[in-house]
């Protein structure tokens, strides 16, 4: 797991021209990336990720807003599911 983390960070450095500040609501990557439901990490950089990330306009803050805070629960519930040892 620590290897493909190294990978994604050299990835996402590789794909940005160093010394060009970012525009406001430019998307610097994305990819085909599935955060694991049962990793603490990966579900809480979900949910701490402000709504801004995946909305810029003002007119779909709301909407968008609405639609993570049910994902985000959704996200932690089905963490709390996976993390409880089964007998």
């Amino acid at each position: 797991m620590h290897d493909s983390r190294t990978a994604l960070r050299q990835k996402v450095a590789a794909s940005y021209p160093r010394g060009e500040p970012a525009l406001m609501g430019e998307t610097l990557f994305s990819s085909t990336y599935q955060p694991d439901p049962a990793s603490a990490l990966d579900v809480l950089a979900f949910v701490l990720t402000p709504v801004e990330a995946f909305a810029n306009d003002p007119d779909e803050l709301a909407v968008v807003a609405e639609l993570l805070g049910a994902a985000k629960t959704e996200a932690i519930e089905r963490w709390r599911l996976l993390a409880t040892p089964r007998n």
